[in-house]
């Protein structure tokens, strides 16, 4: 079993720098690294060429510019396919994180373990290594799209008393490992649909539909830099009100209506269709406006909102 991982980058040298760097570190040495280099403009390629290429078996895949996350993400992929096994797993890997020096010992347990099932990490903020801040979902209700975050708000240490594994529906892209027989079957992540966000989600949950379990994992941990992603928002400054409205029509954005529009298409039943994206718009705006008016405050409301 070889871990193929997948790290799609745009500029932010110094972070890839410190992703390549805990690989290194790893004490699980059966992995390869596929880097999708989206034609940065801050030598990335090159610089990380010049550190890192004797010391990771690495590759370099280079983006015409129009690649964004999800096409990173399927370019890396498919330079994977060419000789992977299928008892070989695709590890998606954000260039925001860095991993402990037993992270793919531990994920080789789990596989070991779990056999067949898509397996995700848990996300610890970098700057606080106590506090969990990103985990998977389960959806609770179509129509009102009402979903349940799993084992958030939560503390590292809380999270020692919790199962080894849960099974969810979403999970964010920061750190999975699935089968490459999976892949083969079900493909890789809509790029075309869904360019940067909820292609994640989608991908998961295409793999739960196909018969395979999406486990969250308990001691598989990566440590994120949240200041520089634009998924969580609560450590970032209090938005205008012209970036709140700018947010439901950018692909930058996990907003936006036509992406959401997009993932409802591709998850959701027909019949709850129409429900789900006026409840999920409604609950965007609300997550906006709360955003708006109270800043980062509003993270302690979903967590009141959402409790396990």
């Amino acid at each position: 079993m070889i871990f193929q991982i997948v790290i799609p980058v745009f500029n932010r040298l110094s972070l890839t720098r410190e992703c390549l760097g805990s690989l290194c570190a790893q004490t699980d040495r059966g992995f390869r690294v596929v880097v999708v280099d989206d034609r940065s403009t801050d030598g990335t390629p090159s610089a990380i060429v010049d550190e890192f290429g004797s010391r990771l078996d690495l590759r370099i895949v280079h983006g015409d510019g129009n690649l964004w996350w999800g096409g990173g993400i399927r370019a890396g992929v498919e330079e994977v396919l060419r000789d992977a096994s299928d008892g070989d797993y695709v590890v998606t890997l954000n260039n925001d994180v860095t991993v402990p020096p037993r992270f793919l010992e531990t994920a080789r347990r789990a596989a070991e373990a779990r056999p067949g099932a898509m397996l995700a990490g848990i996300s610890i903020d970098r700057s606080n290594p106590t506090r969990v801040a990103q985990t998977g979902w389960r959806m609770i209700s179509w129509p009102l799209a009402y979903t349940q975050r799993v084992w958030w708000p939560s503390t590292v240490d809380e999270l020692k008393r919790r199962p080894e594994f849960v099974e969810v529906d979403f999970v964010p892209g920061t750190a999975t490992f699935t089968p490459v027989s999976i892949v083969r079957r079900v493909g890789t992540i809509d790029s075309k649909a869904l360019p940067h966000y909820h292609g994640d989600s989608e991908y998961a949950y295409r793999v739960k539909r196909s018969g395979h379990a999406v486990l969250l994992c308990r001691d598989l941990l990566v440590y994120h830099d949240l200041d520089s992603t634009e998924t969580l928002g609560d450590r970032r400054a209090q938005p205008t009100l012209r970036a709140v409205v700018a947010s439901f029509f950018t692909r930058r954005s996990g907003n936006s209506l036509r992406y959401k529009w997009h993932f409802a298409r591709a998850c959701c039943p027909g019949w709850a269709l129409v429900p789900f994206m006026v409840s999920d718009t409604l609950k965007v705006l609300v997550r906006a406006g709360g955003t708006y008016v109270v800043g980062e405050r509003v993270d302690r409301l979903r967590a009141l909102a959402n409790p396990e």
